[in-house]
């Protein structure tokens, strides 16, 4: 895990971006939390897909 990732500033990996619906999602480089990509062009945690 990178040092950016314990403050919440998740980079994308470029080769896991992709196209859902009219946004963007990915992985982040360092610890592999799926993002996603808001209005403002900032990269954020996406909520998960289903519940425990």
């Amino acid at each position: 895990m990178s040092w950016r990732c314990t403050f919440g500033l998740h980079q994308p990996y470029l080769t896991s971006v992709t196209r859902k619906g009219a946004g963007l999602r990915a992985l982040c480089e360092g610890c592999a939390t799926p993002l996603e990509r808001s209005e403002s062009g900032r990269w954020s945690p996406a909520a998960p897909l289903a519940t425990r």
